[in-house]
C-alpha cells in the first residue's frame, strides 16, 4: 500500500511539474506576441513618407 501511496505521490509531481513547463511556455508566447503587436502597432504609426519623401 506504501508503494502504491509514493508511486501516486511521484506521477503527480510529474504531472505538476509538466504543468509549470506547460504554462511558462503558454506564458512566454503570450509575452512574445505582445511584444511583436506592439512593435508591429509603433511601426505602423510612423508616417513613412515623411520621414524619407519618395523621390
Amino acid at each position: 500500500m506504501e508503494r502504491l501511496v509514493e508511486d501516486v505521490k511521484t506521477q503527480g509531481d510529474k504531472i505538476d511539474g509538466m504543468r509549470l513547463k506547460l504554462a511558462l511556455f503558454a506564458g512566454g508566447g503570450a509575452v512574445v506576441g505582445a511584444l511583436i503587436g506592439g512593435l508591429v502597432a509603433v511601426l505602423n504609426a510612423i508616417p513613412w513618407d515623411r520621414l524619407f519623401p519618395p523621390t
